[in-house]
């Protein structure tokens, strides 16, 4: 089930330069566990132009200084197709805080591509 309120990127198209994408999420508190959440990057269409684009979840307890807590595989050109879907583990890995970020990297001149990293969650007494 997906939340919108947990929808971090919704098919945003890749940017020219590295840098924060998205909007940052407020827990409006530290956040200790959450065995059931999962965040899901989507590629949703193919990439082009680039050479490889990396998506990391970043924490903060202030909204200023930001630490990854989990950074994806970096995704090449040729992976980059509409379809591919990466999942992070449970998080928090190493504790989340207060505020949730998506930073992506990027390496090359994008021409087209777009994705998504949305909040997953599941219930362990589903049928």
């Amino acid at each position: 089930m997906q939340d919108e309120a947990l929808s971090l990127v919704d098919k945003v198209a890749i940017p020219a330069a590295s840098g924060v994408i998205g909007k940052t999420l407020d827990f409006g508190g530290k956040i200790s566990a959450e065995p059931d959440v999962v965040y899901e990057l989507c590629v949703d269409e193919d990439f082009a132009g680039g050479t490889s684009a990396q998506v990391t979840l970043q924490t903060s307890d202030d909204n200023s200084t930001f630490t990854t807590v989990y950074a994806y595989p970096a995704i090449a050109l040729a992976s980059g197709k509409a379809g591919l879907i990466l999942t992070s583990p449970h998080l928090p890995v190493n504790g989340v805080g207060r505020y949730l970020r998506v930073y992506l990297a990027i390496v090359g001149t994008f021409t087209a591509g777009k994705f998504s990293v949305n909040a997953q969650t599941w219930s362990n007494d589903r049928p």
